[in-house]
């Protein structure tokens, strides 16, 4: 709270206003929170930029999110001369790290540290901001096309941190560990948010060391985790140790594991897998329950929340046992990204029928639990 005032105020002095928009493309530090909050305290639009991203890729997020300022690492510094002649919005770079003097020359905007932030006063802002401002513009990976902005509320992430918070019981006493990046939305929500409102302790990994996990996981006596992909089914082909039921963690939360992974998992540390079906622009809406799930299934609908639909290529919907595209819409205001940034049409495509389509398939069974399928 101390910290993101002093950057607030730093904004404040730079001119920036409530939704002007700052880039962040930045390692996982405790500095990126800061930049983070500092903004969402003004209403500025925090845009977290993939930090493998160069080119055509990062001149078009820039662009198209019409971001003044870019918060970036000075390993990624580098990438800027070749497309800063195309970057009509951007008024200004704040570099973490060490700026080589002749790059430095080489770009033609001002170039300023981070540091500086920390000499700001640490006044609180005055600025009004509401539920449905926006906090966030989080861009699609660009599978299916050039990446688009999700505009996401601030009740949005508020909604989805304490969501999360409830599914996995997280308490005081629980420490969340991430080595997801923060330019994910996973990273924000189900690490960052759900541990502030639990009112939790979070550690913030860099990266993801299938070498390291466990050692780290002991040294920070951390009780819950976050994974994707393939990651269980890498920690599961390590060797056993004497001290792996030596580990805290109570829950593992995910998508994407092997059941027959997942089983051996949980016998093997001691802990219980959620899985859940969710992604940028809605969030998290179909989930398992603690000690309530089925083998191969991401859960149940959030039914208090959301209504989540599986439909044909015409839009009707499907039986239970048949495939079908996963639909969603909102039972409350602004738990959902408001639309695509500067891509209207997109929006409307998105939105066909007053239902959300995910573009991701999956199937139910008679007692309604869901079963993805595949993009």
């Amino acid at each position: 709270d101390h910290i993101s005032n002093q950057f607030a105020c730093a904004f404040n002095a730079m001119g920036l206003e409530k939704n002007d928009k700052i880039a962040i493309m930045m390692i996982n530090h405790p500095y990126y929170l800061h930049v983070w909050f500092g903004a969402a305290k003004l209403g500025i639009v925090e845009v977290p930029i993939n930090t493998a991203y160069k080119g055509e890729l990062l001149k078009h997020i820039i662009n198209n999110s019409e971001s003044k300022v870019l918060f970036i690492d000075s390993d990624f510094l580098g990438r800027l001369p070749l497309i800063q002649n195309d970057l009509p919005k951007l008024e200004r770079i704040i570099c973490r790290g060490t700026v080589d003097a002749g790059l430095a020359q080489s770009i033609s905007m001002p170039i300023s540290s981070i540091e500086d932030f920390f000499n700001f006063p640490d006044d609180s802002p005055t600025v009004d901001v509401r539920p449905s401002d926006p906090v966030a513009f989080i861009y699609t990976s660009g599978t299916t096309g050039l990446s688009k902005g999700v505009v996401c509320p601030n009740n949005f992430y508020l909604h989805t941190g304490r969501l999360v918070a409830q599914l996995r019981d997280a308490r005081p006493d629980d420490i969340l560990y991430t080595f997801l990046p923060m330019f994910h939305i996973n990273a924000q929500l189900m690490t960052v948010l759900a541990a502030m409102v639990a009112d939790a302790q979070m550690v913030l990994s860099d990266r993801f060391s299938a070498s390291h996990f466990w050692d780290d996981i002991r040294k920070y006596g951390a009780t819950q985790f976050n994974y994707l992909g393939a990651v269980m089914t890498i920690l599961s082909k390590q060797e056993p140790r004497p001290e792996d039921a030596d580990v805290r963690i109570r829950y593992a939360f995910g998508a994407a594991c092997p059941p027959d992974v997942m089983e051996k998992m949980e016998k093997r540390f001691g802990f219980e897998c959620l899985e859940g079906f969710g992604m940028s622009e809605i969030g998290i809406v179909v989930h398992d329950a603690i000690g309530n799930r089925r083998r191969g299934s991401c859960g149940k609908v959030l039914d208090e929340y959301f209504e989540v639909k599986l439909y044909d290529d015409d839009d009707n919907e499907v039986a239970a046992g048949e495939i079908g595209e996963i639909v969603v819409r909102p039972k409350m205001p602004d738990i959902m990204m408001t639309g695509y940034y500067n891509m209207p049409e997109k929006t409307l495509e998105a939105y066909r029928n007053l239902w959300f389509h995910t573009g991701d398939y999956a199937k139910k069974d008679a007692e309604d639990f869901f079963y993805f399928v595949d993009r």
